[in-house]
Formats: structure tokens, sequence, C-alpha cells
């Protein structure tokens, strides 16, 4: 069999279009100029970093007019008191919470959806200092009640903070109304140079290349967003279906509503760390949790058993990926279960 190269861990970095890249070196090389300088090149290029920020807006529905262009995790400021995490935070966003050093609760979960009853009862004792929450999860896709945590916290008059992520590319967004809240995109996740915060006053210190980059790979997007979603979710539906035809014992994880293209499959008796490195070996690329040395987290959360969590992967498709690779992993992957599941019940693979 021929060795391929398969990537199916684009929710945690998407490749960048050619498109993109040629914009990126368009900017770089001949629209240079400061946003803040006052010469000529210096007001082009403010004018047009004021343009990008107006037209991601636009391409996101969003009643919200102010963002900014970023390189990673920023917060509104908040006062002292406890920070409410959702269990399917990126590491990212886990880290940056982790610097403002306040007491942390995690967020319990119902059928894979955040439990809006508890959240309510934690903002009415007060002393809430933030709310911290993903608009679908990262690790079955699966969309969360967005609206009624928006009412909730304007409601109690409590900072807000909404990964977006997940949903660029593998959803339509809804009329964007985030009130007073920041909302975060993460722009690895779908080939885009930086990162992007709604709700923030625009940074004309942020070089204005990497903002053209993140327009370009939006209107890249949303230019055929109907059929690209009907791809990921016909390429997402082939290869469950495939893979339960070649292979018994497995789960599909996540709520009923989920994004596109994204699916954390439980093989049961294979270890994750085994099943992936011996994918790895195949050219197969997928995610088996952040760290392949602890439980992952937000599984345990959602009361899914330690067995079930310890066998799971997480298969993410993009734009790129083709039905070709998806039978190239379908015939690499079956023999791997089975011999991953032989030599874990078998005796002779068993230390003494």
């Amino acid at each position: 069999m021929r060795y391929n190269e398969v990537y199916l861990d684009n929710l945690t970095s998407a490749p960048m279009s050619e498109e993109v890249a040629e914009e990126l070196t368009d900017y770089f090389i001949h629209r240079y100029g400061s946003p803040l300088a006052y010469h000529q090149f210096g007001q082009w290029s403010k004018t047009a970093m004021e343009y990008f920020a107006e037209k991601v807006m636009e391409i996101l529905h969003s009643e919200t007019k102010n963002c900014s262009f970023t390189l990673g995790v920023r917060f509104p400021l908040i006062d002292d008191g406890a920070i409410l995490l959702s269990p399917f935070e990126s590491p990212q966003v886990e880290n940056a919470v982790d610097k403002l050093e306040n007491e942390v609760i995690t967020i319990p979960l119902t059928n894979w959806i955040y439990d809006i009853n508890w959240l309510e009862k934690q903002l009415k004792k007060g002393k809430i200092a933030l709310v911290v929450v993903s608009y679908a999860d990262r690790i079955t896709g699966t969309i969360q009640p967005f609206e009624e945590i928006i009412e909730l916290c304007n409601r109690y008059s409590t900072p807000l903070f909404v990964d977006l992520s997940v949903l660029i590319g593998r959803g339509k967004f809804p009329l964007l109304n985030l009130g007073s809240a920041y909302g975060y995109i993460n722009g690895k996740v779908f080939g885009a140079p930086c990162d992007l915060i709604i709700g923030e006053k625009l940074d004309l210190q942020f070089p204005h290349q990497l903002s053209a980059g993140f327009l370009k790979s939006l209107e890249i997007i949303y230019e055929n967003l109907d059929d690209n979603l009907t791809r990921l979710s016909e390429l997402s539906e082939y290869f469950w279906e495939m893979l339960q035809l070649h292979l018994p014992h497995l789960t599909l994880l996540g709520g009923n509503e989920k994004v596109s293209g994204v699916m954390a499959i439980a093989f049961q008796d294979v270890d994750r760390q085994a099943m992936m490195l011996a994918l790895d070996m195949q050219g197969v690329m997928v995610w088996a949790g952040d760290s392949l040395y602890s439980p992952i987290k937000s599984l345990l959360h959602s009361d899914v058993p330690e067995h079930i969590a310890d066998s799971t992967l997480r298969f993410s498709f993009w734009y790129h990926n083709t039905k070709q690779e998806i039978d190239y992993v379908l015939r690499v992957l079956p023999p791997l279960v089975d011999r991953v599941r032989y030599e874990k019940k078998s005796p002779r693979f068993q230390a003494d």
C-alpha cells in the first residue's frame, strides 16, 4: 500500500490558502506603511485597517461594530471574584485564565450542554468576575445555548468571553449580538495569520498586513459557505457510515446539534495514544488530546466513562480534505484498530 499523508487535525491548526499567502506577501512587500504614521503610506494603511475591521464584522453579521486584530487571547477588564470556565476551552484560553490568578470554577454539563440552571444560580450569588465559554465545543463540535448565556450575563451584569472559533467555516453565524461581551476567533483553526477580538477597540499598532490576511481568509470561506458546509457534512457522514461497516464497538460522542466536519469517535478497547501513533506512522494525523499523558478532561466533565475517554480520537475535516483521502484512512484505520485491540487482549503482549 502506498504511504499517503492525510491531515485531519484541522481544529488545532488548518492550512493557509495560497490566496491568503499571496495577500500577505503583497502587503508586506508593497503596502508596508504603519497605520500610526502621518505620511501617505501610513494614512493609507490606517484606512485599509479600518476597512478590514468593518468588512470582517459585516461578514460575521455582527451587530457589535468594534473589533481588534490580535495574536492570542485577551479578556475584558475584570474585578476580583471567581471565573466560571467551560471545560471545553483550548489550552490558549486556559493559560490566559490561569494568568488572571482568580479562582476558577468549571461549568458543569448536562448531555454535552452547559448547565444553564447551575450557571444562573452562580450568577445570582454574585462575586463572579468573568464567564468563559465556547459557542461550539472543540472536541465534538456540539453547539451550546449561546443566546441564553448572553442573556444571563447581561441580566446579572457579568463580563462574558465567548470563543467563536469552531463555528468559522463550519456553521452559519446567527445575527451576532454580543452586547458588552467579548468574542474571540482563533485564526489558526481556519488558516488565518492572526486572531480577532470582537468588542474591543481597533488596535492600530497591530500589523495591518496580518489583518489583511485575516479578512482574505474569511472572504474565501464565506464566498461559498453553503457548498463548503455541504462538503464537510458529506465527508463526515461518509467516513462515519463506512467506518461502522468495517469496525464494531464505536461511539460517536457529542450532542444532537453540531457544527460540520468535527467528529470525536471512541474506539472501544483501543488506547488513544497507541492509536494516534499507529495512524501517524501511516501518514494519518488526528487529535488524541492536548496531552498524551493525562486524560481528556472535557470528556470526563461530560460524564464520559474514563475507558471511553481514553479510547477517543478527534477527526476534524477541512476544505482541502478529499474523499480519496478518507478512503485511504478507511483502508489503514480498521486493521490498526484490530491489531491494537488484539494486542491489548492477548496475554502474549501484556506485561508480566
